[in-house]
């Protein structure tokens, strides 16, 4: 084997020049930058190039989203589901958040017979995600490499050419204009779900999603508020009708007015739709609103203010200006009226929820202290793959540069360069 041609330094400054990424191309072969702080560049020949790198997993990938719990109907969209993806077709569930619309998705993978999809089943959310970090993602699920690999679109399309898997996308809103037609063509012999706001992919199976029928969504209130007496099915039926029979909206309505003991004839006030446009989730979380003392009301939004998943409980007193103690306190209250999710020692609110929470949960005030704590933490991410605060710390970055901080913009895209070389 012949060995490589010297790249003088003038050329390796041109590339350097260009700001690249993870892989840079030159002459005939890849480039692959380190840590800034080293200045080691190591040279990979064409035939070591990402798609030849990769090596199948020993087992099909089996990453499915967590089981939904007392689901309800949806008998018409289910049987619909399930008929397109036996074919492996592309099918759009779209409609407005709070519908069901995750809870669809997993009980369509979870009631996938064994065998159905020989190479296996993958669930991805987009919703914190670009579309080239989900080609990764989708790629390391089914071959194995290490985590500064960087997969290109026609890596994806050679790899997962004859893959014959069941891939879920959900929050597929959050993507550019496009792009979610983009992963028809990465998957072509797959079954593709994908799930989101408004339709996205015109070419497969439409599956738009509505409230559920009335019977279902008192159903479901009974199921979270108690047994419902002959005085109190009819008011029951009158909050389901005006939170538009949306499940996200009567699950949370009907929990709050149980755990703070809040009668229905209330409930049913405080539940009305505006005159002008009807908002079933803005409904509910005005309702809740209403019934959480200040510290609640405080944590929930220091946990949506700094924009990722989720919040190291740590971080919530810096963000929030409660006490550890206050902080220890509201917390399990939260959990238990199903508002906050738990991932010690992480913490994070209901995703249908957050658009809400943080219009009219976090203030200009919480907005700085988070980006001022993160900040303070953006030299200290580290781990293999994704730090769970990268997304909190470029978020921060945003927040410098919106107002044109440049100190505080220079000062964290010093702390998390090694973090993202």
């Amino acid at each position: 084997m012949a060995a490589p041609q010297p790249v003088s330094w003038e050329q390796v400054q041109s590339i350097l020049d260009r700001q690249p990424t993870q892989q840079v191309p030159f002459a005939q072969y890849v480039v692959h930058i380190g840590a800034v702080q080293g200045g080691v560049i190591n040279l990979a020949a064409p035939g070591q190039q990402a798609a030849n790198r990769l090596h199948p997993l020993p087992q099909p990938p089996r990453v499915l989203p967590r089981r939904i719990s007392g689901f309800v109907d949806r008998e018409e969209e289910q049987r619909t589901l399930g008929q397109a993806l036996a074919r492996r077709q592309v099918v759009d569930l779209h409609g407005p958040d709070g519908l069901g619309k995750t809870a669809l998705i997993s009980r369509a993978m979870h009631s996938q017979l064994p065998g159905a999809f020989p190479d296996g089943m993958v669930y991805l959310s987009a919703r914190h995600e670009t579309r080239q970090d989900l080609l990764q993602a989708l790629v390391k699920h089914f071959f194995a490499a290490d985590d500064s690999l960087h997969v290109t679109d026609n890596d994806a399309r050679r790899l997962m050419a004859d893959k014959r898997a069941l891939i879920a996308v959900d929050d597929v809103n959050h993507l550019e204009e496009g792009e979610a037609e983009d992963l028809t063509q990465i998957v072509p012999n797959c079954a593709l779900l994908i799930a989101g706001r408004e339709q996205q992919v015109w070419s497969g199976e439409d599956v738009p999603l509505g409230g559920l029928p009335r019977e279902q969504a008192v159903a479901l209130f009974e199921r979270r508020w108690g047994p419902l007496g002959d005085r109190e099915r009819p008011l029951a039926e009158a909050i389901c009708r005006a939170l538009g029979d949306a499940p996200l909206a009567i699950i949370k309505t009907a929990s709050t007015a149980r755990s703070r003991r809040v009668p229905l004839e209330q409930v049913w006030q405080e539940v009305q739709p505006p005159a002008a446009q009807p908002d079933p989730l803005g409904q509910a979380v005005s309702m809740m609103g209403r019934h959480l003392s200040a510290e609640e009301r405080r944590l929930l939004g220091g946990l949506v203010a700094p924009g990722a998943a989720t919040v190291g409980v740590g971080a919530l007193p810096a963000i929030t200006g409660l006490t550890p103690a206050q902080v220890n306190q509201a917390l399990p209250s939260l959990q238990a009226m199903g508002l906050v999710q738990a991932h010690s020692p992480r913490y994070s609110v209901d995703e249908g929820l957050r658009p809400y929470i943080r219009r009219y949960g976090v203030d200009e005030g919480m907005r700085q202290r988070a980006a001022d704590y993160y900040r303070q933490q953006a030299g200290r991410l580290r781990g293999e793959g994704k730090d769970p605060d990268e997304e909190n710390v470029i978020n921060a970055l945003r927040h410098y540069y919106r107002r044109q901080q440049w100190p505080q913009v220079i000062e964290i895209a010093r702390a998390i360069e090694p973090y993202l070389v």
